[in-house]
């Protein structure tokens, strides 16, 4: 089983180095890299993380197929690909908002604004984020931004100001046990309400982001011109939150970001994967391998584009290059190119670590569960996604890992004698 999953992944790989290098050549997005030896068929892009991903062992949920997206009873037939998109496609069903939901948190919301609109007539009241554009996994954050379009960007202090102003007025929505307080110490001072009733919510208010609005419409035309992204920006949601790899704040990385990421990685997949169909199932598993394994986090970056032609590009030559962030994923915004929504993702060795331990493990418990066609299973994504909360991480860097399995012998001190101790 080992060796049959160990030559279909010398097979793909190699396929994808090579298109790989035709892409950045044909497109003249890189220039011919210094450090390369050869420039035979057989060159593999040095690794963008420090993660052997024979070293880290993939985080396992469940095992036996019953997930909550599993209808009863229901079983997957064909190849790993087909299964995998038709579970993907009963997962984004279950995630999904339903309409009575919908409608509960639109008329929320629709309170909070109007409230708003009567103490500040003169004040811009905008949704963005997830909420705005359909992408809010079960209990996502409001993300809300009060606009004076009178006012220039404000600074830390005079955001914090404002925001007391507005807390005033956000209190009665807290609920009876709810929060309403103001991070004011924040690098972007945040006014959070936290809802604890029948309906729980959480609401995050900034003002004078004046950029915050930029991605929702960037988001809905990507959306727009690419019907598998939604579904797969689900799924690589959960699989980065069951991690704890999704807040920006803790070295995770944004929703935004994501989206982002998968929209390029769907641009280049016909030329990556060529004999690959464009199927949910079938892109999932090649982004693992091709992020997991393949991509030059040092010298490479994405860059999408919302006419569905996007490239790589050389991020060592650009307003991209930071010093110390040459192994990060690298992403240009298409509103701003000179900004990169993927730097605050500090935890791409582990990422890219979890990607290519699950690709192994979703080949490997394919060809443990019968691997034929014409058999039938139950689900595989229970095993690498969960909706319950994530649990501490457990990742340990290389050196750490390499500590552990070899600890060196502890030598007990030896006291020694004072000098005014008798001999």
């Amino acid at each position: 089983m080992t060796e049959v999953v160990k030559r279909k992944h010398e097979v793909d790989e190699g396929d994808t180095t090579r298109n790989a290098k035709r892409l950045a050549t044909d497109s003249n997005a890189m220039p011919r890299q210094k450090h390369r030896a050869n420039d035979t068929d057989d060159y593999i892009p040095p690794a963008g993380n420090s993660v052997n991903p024979s070293r880290l062992q993939p985080q396992i949920f469940q095992t036996n197929g019953q997930s909550p997206w599993v209808p009863p009873g229901r079983l997957y037939t064909g190849t790993l690909e087909q299964r995998l998109s038709q579970e993907i496609e009963d997962f984004v069903n279950v995630l999904s908002e339903t309409p009575e939901h919908s409608e509960r948190r639109q008329n929320y919301i629709a309170l909070i604004k109007n409230a708003f609109k009567v103490a500040f007539p003169n004040m811009r009241f905008e949704l963005f984020g997830s909420s705005a554009t359909g992408l809010s996994l079960p209990g996502a954050d409001i993300d809300i931004v009060i606009i004076d379009d009178q006012q220039p960007a404000a600074t830390q202090k005079a955001a914090a100001s404002q925001l007391k102003r507005i807390k005033s007025v956000m209190k009665p929505f807290r609920g009876q046990d709810g929060v309403c307080q103001i991070l004011g110490k924040a690098r972007v001072p945040i006014l959070k309400i936290q809802v604890t009733e029948t309906e729980r919510y959480n609401v995050d208010i900034s003002f004078q982001q004046l950029n915050a609005t930029d991605g929702v419409a960037v988001t809905r035309t990507l959306l727009s011109r690419q019907p598998l992204l939604r579904p797969l920006v689900f799924v690589l949601k959960v699989f980065m939150k069951c991690r704890g790899l999704n807040n920006p704040a803790t070295n995770g990385i944004g929703g935004y970001a994501i989206v982002l990421w998968l929209a390029s990685f769907l641009e280049i997949h016909p030329i990556m994967f060529p004999s690959h169909p464009s199927t949910a199932g079938q892109i999932f598993l090649d982004f693992l391998l091709f992020f997991g394994r393949v991509f030059d986090y040092w010298n490479v970056g994405l860059r999408p584009s919302q006419r569905g032609t996007g490239v790589l590009f050389d991020k060592n030559n650009g307003p991209h290059y930071k010093k110390g962030c040459a192994g990060l994923l690298s992403i240009e915004d298409p509103v701003d190119p000179a900004v990169d929504p993927g730097l605050p993702f500090t935890s791409v060795p582990e990422a890219t670590g979890h990607f290519s331990a699950c690709w192994d493990w979703l080949h490997a418990e394919f060809v443990e569960r019968g691997g034929r066609r014409h058999s039938e299973s139950k689900g595989l994504l229970g095993g690498i996604l969960s909706l319950d909360e994530p649990s501490k991480r457990t990742y340990k860097s290389p050196k750490a890992q390499q500590k552990q399995r070899s600890p060196q012998s502890k030598q007990t001190p030896t006291k020694k004698k004072k000098k005014w101790q008798d001999k």
